[in-house]
This record gives C-alpha cells, structure tokens and sequence, in this order.
C-alpha cells in the first residue's frame, strides 16, 4: 500500500509539472503567433538596415538576422503591438532580436517543435546566443525585452545552448531584470533562469548566491485580484516548480541552497500560499509540499 501511495502522489507530481509545462508552452505559442501576424515585409523603414531587414525577412537568412543585431538604427513605429507585454522594437537590431525569437518558439505541435530545434540549432552556431545576451546589459529597454523573449525560447530543451548562455555570464545579467515592473518580463525572466541553473550545482550555486534570489522568490506573491477580474494563479504555480528546480537535484534536496533560500525569506510566502487566501488546490498543494522539503531539510 506503501508504495501505491507513493506512486500516486509521483503521478500527481507528473501531473502538475505537465499542466505547468503547457501552460508556459501555451503562452510561448501565443507570444510567438502574435510576433508572427503583426509583421509584414515593408514595415520596417528608415534606411540601408531596414531594406537589408526586409531582404532577410524574405530569405528567413538566419546569418543576416544576427548580423543586423548590432544595428542602432531607428525605425518606424508599428501599428500594432508585436508582443503582450515586451516593448516595441525601436531599432533594426531589436527587431531582428525579436525575428529570431519568433524563429525559436514553437506552435505546440510535433512538426512545429522539431523545426524549432532545427532554428535554435543554427542560431547558435551561427554565433546568435552571444550577442542577445549581451542585449541583457543595453540601457534600452526594448533591447532588453527582446533578448529575454529570445534567450526564454532559446533555453528550452537545449542544455548545450543554456551552457553557452551560462558560459557568456548570462545568470548576472538576467538577475536585475527580475525587478521589472512588468510581471510577464519577471517571469520570463525567471523562466530563462530556471533552464540555465538547472544544467549543473555549480549554476543553481551562483544563481542562489545572487542577489536575484529575493526578487526571484516575489514571483510567489501575490495580491487580491482587481474587482470583477478572474484570479490567475499561473505565476505561482510556475514559481513554484521554477522554485523546486533550484532547491533540489536529481530531486533530492540540497542543502546548501535550501539554507540560502530560507534564508531569503520563503517560508512565510509559501505559508500564505498554502493557507486559506489561496483558493487554488494545485498551487496550494504544490507550496506545501515545497515548504515540508525545506523545512526537512538539514
């Protein structure tokens, strides 16, 4: 009987990581369907980069994509929004940063996803990672954006692109984007965090070392939806898992780094999580069990 317990709570385990995983699939769907129909060839125009943007466009050329990353120059603003929340290229090298992060999602479907292995394949031997992680320490904004859109699609299922973003020291330049006011960047921020740290103890190490710790674990806050609005726990259960990933390895507590996140302040957000004010069973199961395993650990 023992065991079928224990097999029932890991199949629930499964479960829950399976409905988090499609949910951020979900949204990196959306994200990349809604880049993909807003543009057309023609609509960037200014000069010599946006007419070689345009050629490249319409030769899906991957080389010239990365070429133009370093292009400073302006473009015209777009009619409509390209991403739900990441702020509109205002250069030719924004753009091509967003192109390429359009390139390395995927709309959910097995045809899709092996074509997006293909492209996140060729982005970095084409020499594409290091550049958008450079973007991470722009003092313009939509550069920032665009690089963690593209660096989130790029981590996913890659662990030899995540070791070539750890390697350019991207962890230290993700962590101050977790202050965003926006929370979709925070997320994707943390999200990206999340598929480098887990390639090794030595990245879960620095990144629970950093700085970014705190701000990584006010992804677990949350406050009373506005009236009238749906609540969403998305954000949560996402920290959550995102959370389990740092404190353990080959899903056995470290301790090192339980000590370090206890001490960044989580008990009591995951006591509040697991209480009354949040109605979400998922959320609230997955939070108490994170707390027991901190809790036990030594």
């Amino acid at each position: 009987m023992g065991n079928n317990c224990c097999g029932g709570r890991e199949d629930e385990k499964v479960k829950q990581r399976a409905a988090a995983d499609s949910y951020a699939s979900g949204i990196r769907s959306k994200y990349a369907s809604g880049m993909r129909n807003t543009y057309r060839s023609g609509n960037a125009r200014g000069g010599d980069d946006c007419e070689r943007f345009d050629k490249a466009f319409e030769n899906n050329d991957l080389k010239e994509f990365i070429r133009l990353l370093g292009s400073t120059q302006k473009i015209d603003s777009l009619e409509e929004p390209m991403h739900p929340w990441a702020e509109d290229p205002k250069t030719v090298g924004a753009l091509a940063a967003t192109q390429l992060a359009i390139l390395a999602s995927t709309d959910g479907t097995e045809a899709g996803q092996s074509e997006t292995r293909k492209y996140k394949d060729e982005i970095r031997k084409l020499g594409g990672i290091d550049p958008l992680v450079q973007y991470l320490k722009s003092p313009d904004v939509d550069r920032n954006e665009a690089a963690v859109v593209a660096l989130s699609f790029l981590s996913v299922d890659s662990d030899t692109n995540c070791q070539l973003m750890y390697d350019a020291g991207a962890i230290e330049l993700l962590v101050p984007h977790l202050k965003s006011q926006k929370e979709g960047m925070r997320a994707a921020t943390a999200s990206t965090l999340r598929n480098l740290y887990v390639i090794s103890q030595e990245a879960r190490k620095e990144f629970a070392s950093s700085k970014g710790l705190v701000d990584f674990l006010k992804l677990l806050d949350f406050a009373p939806p506005k009236k009238g609005a749906e609540p969403n726990w998305d954000t949560q259960f996402e920290a959550l898992f995102n959370l389990e990933d740092l404190m353990t390895m080959d899903d056995e507590v470290v301790p090192e780094i339980a000590s370090l996140i206890k001490g960044a302040g989580v008990i009591p957000k995951l006591e509040k999580l697991s209480g009354d004010a949040c109605p979400d069973e998922e959320v609230k199961e997955l939070a108490q069990a994170i707390m027991g395993r901190l809790e036990g650990a030594s």
